[in-house]
């Protein structure tokens, strides 16, 4: 079953769009909200959805939502509009359901569901999440624009068949404009609230994450994932890395059983955890 919603409207009437992706033949579990990639340039809410397949068939519901892109909206436009489909996720799924709310993504959308389980849309409107986020399970994270940026324009040639190799058939030049990328998500610099990732981590940083990259990416190295979980664990033992050998950014192998038990495994901890503290948030009201 797929769904299609308005989950914002911006200025001059223009609408942000999500769709539902559920399976009704099984009882809802959990809800997560996926963010694809696209260097914050590019993509639509129906890509890169291997990455979450698999949850379905044990009754995640999975919503995919569009956002602003830096063609028109550089940052902090894409915190804002992920933080808000949280938010339509968590009053239309998720609390008439009582189930939690995780966020995903991959590449560009894996550094939106990092940064929203960081806190960063609550510190740019200065509202508090309706629900606590359940967890945050980024792809191919990029940790920071310029970071990125930077490696990329000192990378080799790609071999042929790699994921940079076919971004770099289609465009006809090496090494990537990736710096172009950055400086449109940042051409109005930080803004209110800081891109970069490890800007957000504090003491208080509590949400769980499961942080998972290909070890053979050959658009975002792995080393980014690996400084953010090293980061995150200074303060949040609830953090855990898996580097999947072999694959590539995007890689279609994402959505085989090993790597779609391990997200059902993660979600399915963290479900039980939340429904014991609101079991016990209700003792205590009683």
């Amino acid at each position: 079953m797929t769904e299609d919603h308005v989950y914002a409207t911006r200025d001059g009437g223009r609408t942000l769009e999500l769709t539902v992706h559920a399976d009704p033949s099984v009882t809802a579990t959990a809800v997560v909200v996926f963010f694809h990639g696209g260097g914050w340039a590019a993509g639509t809410r129906h890509d890169s959805l291997h990455h979450v397949a698999g949850l379905l068939r044990r009754g995640v519901i999975v919503v995919a939502p569009d956002y602003r892109l830096t063609g028109t909206d550089p940052h902090p436009a894409q915190v804002q509009d992920a933080g808000d489909a949280y938010e339509w996720a968590v009053t239309h799924l998720a609390a008439p359901r009582k189930l939690p709310v995780f966020v995903s993504g991959v590449s560009a959308g894996g550094h939106l569901a990092a940064i929203l389980g960081l806190g960063a849309w609550e510190r740019l409107t200065t509202r508090t999440h309706t629900a606590p986020i359940a967890g945050s399970i980024p792809f191919s994270l990029v940790l920071d624009a310029n970071l990125w940026a930077s490696e990329r324009r000192f990378a080799p040639r790609p071999a042929p068949g790699t994921f940079a190799h076919r971004s770099y058939t289609r465009s006809g030049i090496w090494p990537p404009r990736t710096q172009d990328l950055a400086d449109a998500l940042l051409r109005d610099g930080d803004g209110p609230i800081a891109h970069a990732l490890t800007a957000h981590i504090d003491e208080g940083t509590r949400t769980p994450f499961l942080i998972v990259h290909g070890a053979a990416d050959t658009c975002v190295r792995a080393d980014e994932s690996v400084q953010l979980f090293t980061a995150l664990r200074e303060v949040n033992p609830d953090v855990e890395l898996l580097v999947a050998a072999g694959l590539d950014h995007d890689d279609q192998r994402f959505a085989e059983e090993r790597f779609q038990s391990a997200l059902w495994g993660f979600i399915r901890q963290y479900t039980d955890r939340a429904a014991g503290a609101g079991d016990e948030q209700e003792t205590r009201r009683a």
